[in-house]
């Protein structure tokens, strides 16, 4: 066993550790094991951001959607329902730490653009959806190991 605060190897079942004085603590043991052997997951700022971009994306798509008036809007309804859950899908396998979760995320979210392109008649590239696949990427490769960057 080794001390927590100083990590030397301990021997023996004292409470303090003989190099530091930190209190020894106890192996975990039962659901307490259990739960640090738990599979790794994003943490911090990027779980919330990975998070956030499910709402924004779903925002996005159903605002753009929801203006049944314009029926060149009204066919993508399906198709665009279909992106969204892949997006949603890339992003549990982000919170799930496989960083192939992006790249389903990023060809769902140019799949739509393209298909919003062609609704409107010309081919355009979202600065704000661009923004935040990149933000997404900046926010979260120091804990995802991304093959291409």
């Amino acid at each position: 066993m080794f001390c927590r605060s100083c990590g030397k190897q301990l021997f023996g079942g004292g409470s303090f550790c003989p190099h530091c004085g930190g209190k020894v603590q106890a192996a975990p043991t039962g659901a307490a094991a259990l739960a640090a052997k738990a599979e790794p997951g994003l943490q911090g700022f990027a779980k919330g951001w990975v998070i956030f971009t499910i709402v924004l994306y779903s925002a996005y798509i159903m605002s753009n959607l929801t203006n049944l008036s314009n029926p060149s809007m009204a066919g993508l309804l399906l198709p665009a329902l279909v992106l969204l859950g892949i997006m949603v899908f890339g992003a549990v396998l982000m919170l799930k730490m496989k960083p192939y979760g992006f790249y389903i995320q990023l060809g769902a979210a140019f799949i739509f653009l393209m298909l919003s392109g062609i609704s409107n008649g010309r081919y355009m590239l979202s600065t704000s959806g661009s923004l935040f696949v990149f933000l997404t990427w900046l926010f979260t490769r120091k804990q995802l190991d991304y093959v291409f960057w």
